[in-house]
């Protein structure tokens, strides 16, 4: 699973009670942070429920939505300088880190990334520890 399909994974899972995350709305809510359309939306609900049922088939379903709920919680769409330079957008191409277009504001290349605060504390560190152990 390349980068992009792991964050996605990541962030899109959201509160869904006891039957799991919402893949629908965290989809379009990620979605619309990168400036994804309809099909971008689509690929990564296909995604999603593909990865929460592989989760589900091992017995990981429990920790796969705990840590996922965690993660959703304090997710938002962000926007985070990339530490290179620049005196246009074509300077950025390539500069994300993350496989995502950056522009550049203020001479400086600056990415749109959706989750949760990366300079705050591991929030979900717990979690996501539990999850790792079971797949």
């Amino acid at each position: 699973m390349s980068r992009r399909q792991w964050h996605i994974a990541g962030l899109a899972l959201s509160l869904w009670g006891c039957s799991g995350p919402d893949i629908d709305a965290i989809c379009r809510e990620q979605e619309g942070c990168f400036g994804g359309n309809e099909m971008d939306i689509e690929a990564c609900i296909v995604s999603l429920e593909g990865y929460q049922d592989a989760m589900d088939a091992i017995g990981c379903r429990d920790e796969f939505d705990v840590y996922y709920e965690c993660v959703s919680a304090g997710s938002s769409c962000r926007s985070i300088e990339t530490g290179a330079s620049c005196a246009s957008n074509d300077d950025c191409q390539g500069q994300s880190g993350s496989g995502f277009s950056a522009v550049c504001s203020g001479g400086v290349c600056v990415a749109k990334f959706y989750g949760y605060d990366p300079q705050a504390d591991q929030p979900c560190e717990a979690e996501g520890n539990a999850f790792q152990r079971c797949n």
